[in-house]
């Protein structure tokens, strides 16, 4: 009975949805999930790939409700925090543990410590309390902070200092009011530069003849150096010194570009070379570029107010409160967002493209990171990342060069076998294991078909001219500095075409190098930038010095070492641009 019912209460429902429309059982119904998608993918339209990394901004607070005025990293790792109650803090492993190198309690009745300078990561100075109110203390460190002693004074009137720098531990200048001082004996002594700034301008339409006020100092070499400031009226001032300070000539001096009340403000001024630089006027607003060693400016339509650092020629920000304003293409263009968490910075310091740091009140450090899309940790506000284009054509060159070599290496072992080599014991080590060889520590090449005028261009042209140089002159292969290996090797007879394909990415990839090199050196510290270039050069030498003793090798063994030989430089110049270019997790570091 039972039964019976259910089957026909089951009947009396399939034909009320037959009448509804609804589709046969097993039929796929018009317009559902299991029908063949039309989507814009199949019509060609071409989709966004998900980002492989992101920027964030994470606390990395100091433990003391210190308000730190002052932060500087020579690395991405290693860097200082200078503050009020006499403060100043160090880390070494990117602000996950800080220790107290001076001060720290916030019950210290001692003077505020500010304005942290370092040429390295062993050399520094910081200005530091003082009973005058002329003058304040200078003090400095050869051992990293380890010991910190006053050397001198600094600033010789009663209108602050506003900006300094040092080119090495002797050499350095400071600016206060209109006057530029110079030392030779790392800030023990000084002595008068520019006694007094004044420069010939126009107010309300009217020639004056006014007092300037120095801002700014930037140096990108030894000998080479700018600074800014500002006159009545809304008059822009560039200098420019050749001899490391000791003197200096008016560059460019242009009225009304600027706000009237421009020279109470600090403008900054920063180079990336000796002729592309950037000068920010922060009561107008304004960031303005330089191609030509600033002999004329031009105003960007970017908007801007703060301190203005590049970590590379690529990469620079601008820092005012909680407003972040970037370029991440050398200042062609800039963005900019409000962050409210770093609202109670007070300075920032840009060591490279992937990690920045910004401290203020309260003992406050922000930590920025490029890292891996799918990293978290307590505390994250995600940002965008700053990556390059260039950066991941150079990681694809070496990928491709990285597959050559395996492809080499199989076809190479199998014809070591057959001449009766070691075929087991010397193709063990994988591309990787070939960097235990010494691809990375192995000598420079004494020769290659890198032009040895490009390694040996002298530390006073600018490092892009250098970069740029170097990477005509290897003209992707052309002229070698050393006879060719001869033809005919023992891996020439055996695999031609493997070979090629390897030479190719060789050629390829060592003269792109000098200009990648040039892309991506360190600005923060300008003799480690230069330092840079000249490293990535010799990197290039280095591969094409491997490459020529495998084209030359006259037997299995010696063929198969030389194979190993070059992927250890392959692989150690890859781990160098990913560490360079890219983002990795802070816990990964």
């Amino acid at each position: 009975m039972h039964r019976s019912r259910l089957l026909v209460n089951l009947s009396v429902l399939l034909l009320v949805l037959l009448s509804a429309g609804a589709p046969a059982l097993g039929q796929k119904p018009k317009g559902s999930s299991a029908q063949k998608p039309r989507s814009g993918a199949q019509r060609g339209v071409p989709q966004q790939a998900k980002a492989k990394y992101k920027g964030v901004w994470e606390p990395v607070n100091y433990e003391q409700p210190i308000e730190f005025r002052s932060v500087y990293f020579v690395d991405a790792k290693t860097g200082w925090a200078a503050g009020a109650h006499g403060t100043i803090v160090r880390t070494r492993d990117a602000g996950k543990t800080w220790e107290t190198q001076m001060g720290g309690d916030p019950q210290n009745s001692e003077e505020t410590f500010d304005n942290l300078y370092f040429i390295d990561e062993r050399q520094g100075w910081v200005m530091g309390p003082s009973k005058s109110v002329v003058q304040r203390k200078l003090f400095a460190t050869s051992d990293g902070g380890e010991t910190w002693r006053p050397v001198g004074t600094i600033c010789a009137e009663l209108l602050a200092c506003t900006d300094y720098a040092f080119t090495s531990a002797n050499s350095g200048v400071f600016l206060t009011g209109g006057k530029i001082f110079h030392t030779r004996d790392g800030g023990k002594k000084w002595r008068e530069a520019l006694p007094k700034c004044e420069v010939q301008t126009e107010v309300d339409g009217v020639a004056k003849q006014a007092n300037c006020a120095m801002k700014s100092v930037r140096f990108v070499s030894e000998n080479v150096g700018y600074a800014a400031g500002a006159a009545s009226g809304g008059t822009a001032v560039v200098m420019k010194t050749q001899n490391g300070g000791a003197s200096w000539d008016y560059l460019w001096v242009q009225p009304d570009v600027g706000h009237r009340d421009e020279d109470h403000f600090k403008q900054t001024i920063s180079f990336l070379d000796e002729r592309h630089g950037y000068l920010v006027l922060p009561r107008a607003g304004k960031i303005l570029k330089t191609t030509d060693g600033g002999e004329s400016w031009e105003e960007l339509t970017a908007t801007a107010k703060g301190e203005l650092r590049f970590a590379d020629p690529e990469v620079g920000w601008v820092m005012d409160g909680g407003k972040w304003t970037w370029t991440t293409d050398g200042g062609k263009h800039w963005n900019s967002r409000e962050f409210s968490a770093l609202s109670g910075g007070e300075s920032f310091s840009l060591p490279a493209r992937q990690r920045g740091y910004v401290a203020g009140r309260g003992g406050m450090i922000y930590r920025y990171s490029v890292v891996p899309a799918e990293y978290t940790s307590e505390g994250m506000i995600e940002a965008p990342a700053m990556t390059s284009a260039s950066a991941e054509q150079m990681t694809q060159r070496l990928a491709k060069m990285k597959s050559g070599v395996g492809a080499l290496r199989t076809k190479l072992a199998a014809a070591q076998k057959k001449a009766g080599g070691t075929s087991a014991k010397s193709s063990a080590a994988t591309s990787s294991g070939g960097a235990k060889s010494g691809g990375a520590k192995g000598r420079p090449a004494t020769g290659s078909t890198a032009s040895a005028e490009s390694a040996e261009s002298s530390a006073s042209e600018p490092a892009e001219e250098q970069a740029a140089e170097g990477a005509t002159e290897t003209g992707g292969g052309g002229e070698s500095a050393e006879p060719a290996a001869e033809e005919g090797g023992f891996v020439q007879d055996c695999c031609p075409e493997q070979l090629q394909e390897v030479e190719s990415t060789v050629q390829e990839t060592a003269a792109e190098l000098p200009k990648f090199g040039g892309q991506f050196r360190n600005l923060n510290l300008f003799s480690a930038g230069l330092k840079m270039v000249q490293d990535f050069m010799n990197r290039g030498k280095e591969l094409k010095s491997a490459f020529a003793e495998l084209r030359g090798a006259k037997d299995a063994d010696s063929a198969m070492a030389a194979l190993n030989k070059l992927a250890g430089s392959a692989d150690s110049l890859t781990q160098e641009v990913t560490a360079r270019t890219s983002g990795e997790s802070p816990e990964e570091e």
